[in-house]
């Protein structure tokens, strides 16, 4: 999957999975309940996790469920820009800040 996902193309998979899982029609999959009250069992919210990881393209965590327990906020997670990991160290030095213990 291509690396700007819209929020759209989120919800759609994500709705049709779940439903699929349940074996229910999407209709009946809201986006702003959590994943366990709309009846998914641990197994399947791994294998849905796992899914979404290879659908997406995006490395997930284990806790992403968790982290993220309904569809409206997965859709916000995988679709917010992607901020860079903070400079530590001599990157951070050289991205302007300070060595510990040198004042800033």
């Amino acid at each position: 999957m291509d690396a700007a996902l819209t929020p759209w193309q989120v919800q759609d998979w994500l709705t049709a999975r779940v439903a699929e899982l349940l074996r229910v029609d999407v209709a009946q999959v809201s986006s702003e309940a959590m994943f366990r009250d709309l009846g998914l069992s641990s197994v399947q919210l791994v294998e849905m996790t796992a899914d979404l990881e290879d659908w997406s393209g995006r490395p997930l965590p284990a806790t992403f469920v968790f982290d993220c327990p309904t569809i409206e906020d997965a859709v916000a997670h995988l679709t917010r820009p992607a901020t860079p990991e903070p400079a530590v160290g001599r990157d951070a030095v050289a991205a302007g800040g300070t060595r510990e213990g040198e004042g800033g």
